[in-house]
């Protein structure tokens, strides 16, 4: 799977938290993500007034509300991926362990996908 592809997967499948996610589309649609993030983070950077009764061009909503949006798809992402290596989606709640639970999921979304069909469905590599 290449990076369009994985890119519009990860958009096309957004509100589906069943399935699978291979490893290629975790990394490359986390990849496009903060690419995107980086460059809205670069355009808000000029944006910053230091009077607070002026809301500027407004950069800072866009912003706001792309990062709310990405984290939404991260999610439905991230489940898919740990669906791929057969483990249930409530394990993304690890993420609120401080530091080790960021570095156990890295840890599994790294690892290769359950070989086949497992009980979250076909193989994505094989779809």
């Amino acid at each position: 799977m290449g990076f369009v592809e994985a890119v519009k997967r990860g958009f096309t499948h957004a509100t589906n938290l069943g399935g699978r996610a291979s490893r290629a589309e975790w990394w490359y649609f986390h990849l496009f993500g903060f690419i995107i993030g980086f460059v809205i983070n670069l355009a808000t950077i000029g944006d910053v007034s230091s009077d607070p009764d002026d809301l500027s061009s407004g950069l800072g909503i866009i912003a706001g509300l792309y990062f709310l949006v990405m984290f939404f798809l991260y999610l439905s992402v991230s489940i898919r991926r740990l669906h791929d290596i057969d483990k249930s989606g409530w394990w993304y709640l690890l993420v609120f362990v401080p530091l080790v639970g960021g570095l156990i999921l890295l840890w599994w979304y790294a690892q290769p996908g359950t070989a086949g069909t497992n009980k979250y469905g076909n193989n994505p590599l094989e779809a």
